[in-house]
């Protein structure tokens, strides 16, 4: 059976230079065997930190919490899973810190806590914000048309303060995912397509943070 394979084997290598010419084997053999170089990480992490992640808009803040739990949730497990930190703040930590937070600065009132600031009180050593920009999932409400759409600016900075990264786009780093644009009649399909963005700003994000090859899987998302 071994002595067959081995025939096969040599027959098809013995007519690779006839279909594609001397040149074109080695780039085929390149092609085939030669793995994909690897995209640097746009920021390294500190491994031996701990880091929070904090996900919002600080001026305008997201009427729909699921999709914060989500991608902090995400975002932190995906960190640990992948060694690039030592420990992450639990998302029920940052979010029992902004319900005792006033979320306006009444007259004589305390004044919000910035993202920095609420890092160190959550014994963060750095924080990585998800400015969160844009969220939607339809463009009309009473149509059962849907294509999700989630905009980010991703910023990263110390618990005293300091930009860490990027350090020359002022408003942060722009990432974007969008779903297909698809029909469903579901009442709960709002919550399933939050899911899939959510999982493909993860995606996105966490790549930032690691060298890695090609981009993330997305077949099949809406199945």
């Amino acid at each position: 059976m071994k002595s067959r394979y081995a025939a096969v084997i040599r027959m098809l290598v013995a007519a690779l230079p006839l279909a594609l010419g001397g040149c074109a084997v080695v780039s085929f053999m390149v092609a085939s065997f030669v793995p994909e170089p690897k995209t640097p990480a746009a920021y390294e992490l500190e491994p031996n930190q701990c880091v929070l992640i904090f996900p919002d808009d600080m001026a305008q803040p997201l009427s729909y919490p699921p999709l914060k739990r989500m991608l902090a949730d995400g975002l932190n497990a995906r960190l640990s899973e992948l060694d690039l930190v030592d420990r992450t703040v639990e998302y029920e930590k940052l979010r029992e810190l902004t319900r005792r937070t006033p979320t306006d600065r009444p007259a004589g009132g305390d004044q919000i806590l910035g993202v920095a600031e609420v890092a160190e009180t959550l014994g963060a050593d750095t924080a990585v914000y998800l400015d969160i920009r844009e969220y939607r999932l339809k463009d009309n409400l009473s149509d059962p048309v849907w294509k999700g759409h989630l905009k980010v600016l991703v910023k990263v900075v110390a618990a005293d303060g300091e930009r860490l990264w990027p350090t020359d786009q002022l408003a942060g780093h722009e990432v974007v995912v969008t779903t297909p644009l698809h029909t469903s009649e579901s009442r709960h399909h709002n919550v399933k397509l939050t899911g899939i963005l959510a999982d493909l700003m993860v995606d996105k994000v966490a790549r930032l943070f690691h060298a890695h090859r090609g981009e993330p899987e997305r077949a099949g998302i809406l199945d």
